[in-house]
């Protein structure tokens, strides 16, 4: 075990793995400027801190290592490894309910109009896709977390809405599991399998006399379900089948951009993340809930469409696979090619 593990031991032993509630604020104004506790700023693009207590954010939005804090802030290392689950915690605890709540029937209707207005496809309630984040390998767990890439990860599976916008999120997958495997497993699609999330009834499509349910769309990573529509495999392209790709490309690129810009505010997401791996599990949490947090205040909903993910995001996506899919599936499927065309 190396000594910042102990450490991390030491402290969780001293004080337990649970955050109690305490008087940590974090506030976000238009400047991309975040207070912590003492009223202190830290410059989100990596500006001055004023206060150790903003030493996590500081990890966070710069990825700077926990040595680096400690130099810069004069803090034990030791110290700085406490401090960063304790602010995740407060953070999440702060602004979860608010920016990243369960979407309500009501919620999914915007949604849905918010796509039909940005990409044309109807009924669509949310893109999905995985990304790898890099992380460094838990001790004892061998090539548990070593992906096709070569490197350890966690995958962070996340919906979008269609200004980029987290509406779920999962993160814990270890690196060397299959794209279908972590799609299966995810609470996600058991949820909407069971009918938990609040979706609303299919609907008749707009200027059509075809009724649809309603959809997530996702890449060739993902399989065709009854409430997830992916792209034609090349093989089987024809004229009909590439519109239907074209369209569901377009509404997939909003979970792309909310990936790349993710990554593009915090760059802890563009190194390897050194932390005990459920203190990591809190970090990648919390800097997606910051980011949905940034997006509600900043409105930046006219930017997201103009930023390109694949030239800026560095979090790898999830492999290719194969998927068979259900009659029922491939139908409903077909209802939106017809749509289309």
């Amino acid at each position: 075990m190396s000594s910042h593990e102990e450490d991390d031991h030491e402290h969780e032993n001293e004080h337990g793995d649970d955050v109690e509630e305490q008087e940590i604020h974090v506030d976000v104004d238009s400047d991309s400027r975040m207070s912590c506790g003492s009223g202190s700023d830290v410059d989100m693009d990596g500006g001055s801190c004023y206060d150790e207590s903003e030493t996590p954010l500081r990890y966070l939005a710069t990825g700077m290592s926990i040595r680096g804090l400690s130099f810069s802030f004069r803090t034990a290392e030791s110290t700085i490894r406490q401090m960063i689950p304790e602010v995740c915690q407060a953070i999440w605890d702060t602004f979860c309910r608010t920016h990243m709540a369960p979407p309500s029937s009501e919620d999914f209707l915007k949604v849905s109009k918010d796509f039909f207005e940005k990409s044309g496809f109807p009924n669509c309630i949310g893109a999905i896709d995985g990304k790898h984040v890099r992380i460094k390998c838990p001790t004892n767990s061998g090539s548990e977390y070593f992906n096709y890439k070569k490197f350890f990860s966690y995958v962070l599976q996340g919906v979008s809405d269609a200004n980029c916008k987290f509406l779920f999120i999962e993160v814990g997958f270890k690196g060397s599991q299959s794209d279908g495997g972590i799609f299966a497993a995810s609470k996600f699609n058991k949820a909407v399998r069971n009918n938990i999330l609040n979706i609303p009834d299919a609907k008749q499509l707009p200027f059509a006399d075809i009724t649809a349910p309603y959809v997530f769309v996702g890449d060739e990573a993902y399989p065709l379900m009854t409430y997830l529509m992916r792209p034609f495999p090349r093989r089987s392209l024809n004229a009909r089948n590439e519109t239907f790709n074209t369209r569901l490309s377009s509404a997939r690129r909003c979970i792309e951009c909310a990936f790349g810009i993710l990554t593009e505010k915090w760059r802890l997401l563009k190194r390897e993340i050194d932390l005990l791996p459920h203190r990591s599990i809190l970090a990648i949490k919390t800097m997606c809930l910051l980011h949905n947090t940034i997006i509600d205040i900043e409105k930046i909903n006219d930017y997201i469409y103009s930023f390109d993910a694949n030239e800026q995001s560095t979090t790898p996506s999830l492999s290719r696979s194969n998927n068979r899919s259900g009659n029922e599936a491939k139908q409903i499927r077909e209802q939106f090619v017809e749509y289309f065309n």
